[in-house]
């Protein structure tokens, strides 16, 4: 079976920040390009909050 890719971008400029194939929980990601700090949920479902 293929696993998914997620993607996740910054949600005040939209510059991509990560590429993943499985879940992530609870990791904070500063944005290169505007600073912006997110919080990265994808569950293992593929839902991303």
């Amino acid at each position: 079976m293929a696993k998914n890719k997620y993607s996740l971008a910054c949600p005040l400029c939209q510059t991509k920040l990560i590429e993943r194939c499985n879940h992530c929980s609870g990791i904070v990601i500063t944005c290169p390009h505007c600073g912006a700090s997110v919080l990265a949920d994808i569950e293992i479902s593929g839902h991303i909050r």
